[in-house]
């Protein structure tokens, strides 16, 4: 059984049995060889006594390294220590737990009862820090930085490559990144880990054309300051899953490991000074809003397979392309913004709130109202992401900045002279009043008088005459012409957003202004909260626009419109039962059948392999709504989605070990994860499958296998009084808990139960399936036996 896992490297996913003294090097003479130029001849060895594990190094150039410590002597091993040899990383494995003894004739389950319970521990109470996620890992790197050393002294290199770390640094954090370590000259980041966001990869492209755009500028202080005309960076991005978790011993840290971040290291090394590689998941991601120029196939070292890779040039701007996608299934919506673009002409306005969920169509409904619209109004809309900590901009800017005519991300000494010339054509000499608080809404400062008033004020004041100045410039349009103002993603408003929400909410009942607002079904936020006083307040000037998922026909109509005839009718059924009426991940599902060519895993009972396939992107989105969860509701929310879909109120907290789950699950219902089905069978179920499937993602195969193993026990306990009616679902659960023999037992009594209902369609099924798992366990009796019942099941058909 092995003992050791390479993690990074060369031969990255290799096992190692260590059951005597092994020696460790890179040429012959040692008993294990490893290809790593950076490990010494005879660079370590490990020894093993019974369940002691050591290692020991000798004397290597290098050091052989144990959770971050150098090993002096010997050092004894656990599970889950991360051994470092040159580049090469290794993780002791547990040892495999013993062998189940085999399952009885017929099962005894316990039933549940209040001494006696079902799991020792609450499992909710030690969250797990191993997980697998995607992310899109950013390597940055400056070019040439040893032969800086060479021609600085130490106090000046700091100092230069410092500041070059920092701005890097700066730029990561700015757009949701982490900076997960520092290698003197460059960082490595991560974009999706410690949490996701549903655009972790357009997030990191953002941030590595800023890092090129910053680090150029920087440059040309280091050639004035230090004479260094060659001073650059590179920069390697690449998205897929990683195994993250804690390594170390007394001060324990985050690490992420895998496929992914080895390839985005090797990318960031091709790039020439001052450029971007991206990998090919990344590209996909990027896709229609970035330019990209294709490399071809590249070979990085360490791996056998080539990397296709692309350069990142820049991200593209205008409007996007509405006529790209097909508008299917919102016609009754569509009617009603049609009737509300008559009134606007006729000088009426409304608030327009477009509610749903994430995917849904909000975005593509107000691109069909756009171009209903045309010239006949004047567009101004927020499309542009705002991240964490880049800015405490209001989304409202942005619909300033483009009645301007300004990019997304001007120049600061460009956005004032527009201003200044735009504002006395349309105000008169109002203008004065108006615009240095639209200055401080673009986050740039008027003439010194003005600016000085401006910082005089109270936060509170100067929200208020924010406001007041943003209303003040859309009546001036209005009285030109009807005007629609556009925000999306409102459930994410600050409070300068609802004010100014607010002060557009009175002014549509006056001047003809269609004010729509885009957000999903957050109760708690802010944003929703101000749909709520609208609808209340103000319910003639207020339509709610409620965006539910598509019907199984509007959702073929959809893929066969997406695919254009390249996909294969039974696999349109696959696309559309899986996403289940959402457009979004109707469409990512789509790319991944036809660019892949894989097929999608049915979601049965049926003894199958759990295997990622979700896309990166798809995934993301999903798992920003359980990493938004507080610590024990996202523990459960993992924790239900081994249960299943679907599952009874009672088996929950069989399987936790404790009845106290109200709050937890009071969460993830308030947080659409669940819903609550009452009736004779009370019953929880997942939202979306997708939803469940992205939980079930984060946790790694042990992790699984072990819940798995927990819920066969929870079903056996608490369904011991009709426990034939789970014999399928026990046959499923201890499968994938490895225990492939108990998991026969029940399959063949589930086959025997449909035999003798002559429910023969369903027997034939589980019999196939049992003859299956009884030739994966060798087990000769049972596959004659199965023979006997499918040959007798064929004579009773004939």
């Amino acid at each position: 059984m092995a003992n050791l896992m390479i993690v990074a490297g060369e031969e990255a996913g290799r096992s190692i049995v260590i059951d005597r003294e092994t020696s460790v090097g890179r040429d012959v003479g040692v008993d294990l060889i490893l290809p790593d130029p950076e490990i010494s001849r005879r660079h370590a060895v490990f020894r093993r006594s019974g369940d002691v594990l050591e290692v020991e190094d000798l004397g290597s150039l290098n050091g052989t390294w144990v959770n971050g410590a150098r090993v002096t002597g010997r050092v004894q091993l656990a599970p889950d220590d991360l051994i470092k040899l040159g580049t090469t990383h290794l993780r002791v494995l547990a040892p495999p737990p013993p062998e189940p003894a085999p399952p009885p004739p017929e099962p005894e389950p316990t039933p549940v009862t209040e001494e006696s319970g079902v799991a020792k521990h609450d499992l909710l109470g030690a969250p797990s820090e191993d997980e697998l996620r995607p992310v899109t890992a950013l390597f940055a790197d400056i070019v040439g930085s040893t032969g800086i050393g060479e021609q600085l002294p130490p106090e000046q290199v700091k100092t230069l490559v410092g500041e070059c770390v920092t701005r890097m640094s700066r730029v990561v954090e700015q757009y949701g990144g982490v900076v997960d370590s520092y290698q003197g000259d460059g960082i490595t980041a991560f974009f999706g880990f410690p949490l996701a966001h549903e655009d972790d990869a357009e997030r990191a492209a953002r941030a590595a054309l800023r890092i090129i755009e910053s680090i150029g500028a920087y440059a040309q202080e280091v050639r004035a300051v230090w004479a260094l005309p060659d001073f650059n960076i590179r920069v390697g991005l690449n998205t897929g899953q990683v195994a993250t978790g804690l390594v170390g011993a007394g001060n324990r840290r985050p690490v992420a490991l895998g496929d992914t971040m080895n390839v985005a290291a090797r990318l960031q090394t091709h790039a020439e000074p001052g450029t971007i590689l991206v990998g090919p998941r990344t590209a996909s991601e990027l896709h229609n809003r970035f330019r990209l120029e294709p490399l071809g196939e590249i070979l990085v070292k360490g791996r056998d397979a080539a990397v296709s890779a692309w350069r990142l040039v820049r991200a593209e701007t205008g409007q996007r392309p509405t006529h790209a996608k097909p508008f299917v299934g919102r016609e009754p919506e569509l009617a009603q913004l049609t009737t509300l673009l008559d009134e606007l002409q006729n000088g009426r306005g409304r608030l327009v709130l477009v509610t749903g969920d994430p995917g849904i169509g909000k975005t593509r409904l107000v691109d069909a109202f756009q171009e209903l619209a045309g010239e006949r109004v004047t567009w101004l809309q927020s499309a542009s992401t705002l991240y964490f900590g880049e800015t405490s901009e209001s989304p409202f800017a942005e619909t300033v900045r483009r009645w301007l005519g300004l990019e997304a991300t001007p120049e600061p000494d460009e956005v004032l002279p527009a201003l200044e010339k735009a504002l006395p054509e349309l105000l008169g000499a109002e203008s004065a009043e108006v615009l240095p608080y639209l200055a401080s809404l673009l986050s740039v400062k008027a003439d010194p008088v003005s600016d000085e008033r401006v910082r005089d004020l109270s936060p509170g004041h100067l929200t208020d005459e924010i406001s007041r100045a943003y209303a003040t410039w859309v009546r001036a349009l209005a009285a030109r012409g009807p005007v629609v103002v556009v925000v999306e993603d409102f459930q994410s408003a600050d409070d300068t957003d609802v004010a100014l929400a607010e002060s557009l909410h009175q002014l549509v009942g006056s001047v003809p202004v269609a004010f729509v607002l885009l957000l999903r079904t957050e109760a708690e936020s802010s944003g929703w909260r101000f749909r709520e006083r609208a609808l209340a307040r103000r319910p003639e000037q207020t339509v709610e626009l409620r965006l539910w998922p598509l019907s199984e026909a509007e959702s073929t109509l959809l893929v066969g419109q997406l695919a254009a005839g390249s996909v294969e009718p039974p696999l349109i059924s696959q696309v559309t039962s899986q996403a289940e009426g959402n457009p979004l991940f109707l469409e990512q599902l789509l790319r991944l059948v036809t660019e892949s060519g894989q097929t999608l895993r049915a979601r049965t009972m049926a003894m199958t392999v759990i295997r990622h396939e979700l896309p990166s992107a798809l995934e993301s989105l999903l798992l920003a709504r359980i990493d938004a969860l507080p610590a024990r509701a996202r523990r459960l929310a993992q924790i239900a989605a081994v249960v299943g879909r679907r599952f009874p109120v009672q088996l929950l907290p069989a399987v936790v070990g404790t009845e106290d789950l109200e709050a937890e699950l009071r969460e993830l219902i308030r947080s659409d994860i669940l819903r609550r089905e009452d009736g004779p069978e009370a019953s929880y179920e997942f939202t979306h499958g997708l939803l469940r499937e992205a939980a079930l993602s984060t946790l790694p195969r042990p992790q699984r296998r072990e819940l798995y193993r927990t819920v066969a026990t929870a079903i056996e306990r608490t369904f011991g009084d009709s426990l034939d009616v789970h014999f399928e679902q026990l046959a499923f659960y201890n499968a994938r808990a490895g225990d492939s023999q108990r998991a026969l037992w029940y399959l063949v009594q589930a086959a025997e139960r449909a035999t003798a209902a002559h429910a023969y369609t369903q027997a034939e099924d589980l019999w196939t399936r049992a003859s299956a798992l009884a030739e994966k366990v060798e087990d000769e009796d049972a596959q004659r036996r199965i023979a006997r019942e499918l040959w007798q099941l064929n004579a009773r058909e004939g």
